[in-house]
């Protein structure tokens, strides 16, 4: 039985590379989910907190690794709320 692994982050550095390497192997189930359409992502707004978990009943992952995260500080400056939802 393959586990099935939930990456959300897709688009990033590290989230784009960890889908790629678990993707090759056979062991697991991987789906990708982010807000920006990459890598055949799966849409994911992490700041829509009913939305998650209607993904999360549909999806079922066993493992969710989290890699989302706004990362401009300047920004997360000016839009504390968003930088506090998503980070």
């Amino acid at each position: 039985m393959k586990l099935k692994i939930l990456i959300i982050g897709v688009s990033g550095q590290v989230g784009g590379a960890l889908l790629d390497v678990l993707k090759k192997k056979k062991s697991f189930e991987v789906a990708g989910a982010d807000k920006i359409s990459s890598r055949g992502a799966l849409f994911l707004d992490i700041t829509k907190k009913k939305k998650v978990y209607r993904f999360f009943e549909e999806i079922k992952p066993e493992v969710v690794v989290l890699l989302a995260a706004f990362t401009n500080a300047d920004a997360c400056e000016d839009q504390k709320n968003l930088a506090y939802m998503v980070n």
